[in-house]
């Protein structure tokens, strides 16, 4: 999988009910993170 397949990273947080992302990304590469944020958004998973 990949940060990237938005589909696909939804999918896994709704079937797994995932409630809690932790990213540890570092400063240099804090925008590789954005894909993860609108994820976590459309998984309806912010709070």
């Amino acid at each position: 999988g990949s940060l990237d397949d938005v589909e696909l990273m939804i999918n896994l947080l709704k079937q797994h009910r995932i409630e809690i992302v932790i990213s540890t990304v570092g400063g240099g590469a804090i925008r590789d993170q954005l894909p993860l944020i609108d994820t976590i958004n459309a998984a309806g998973s912010i709070k």
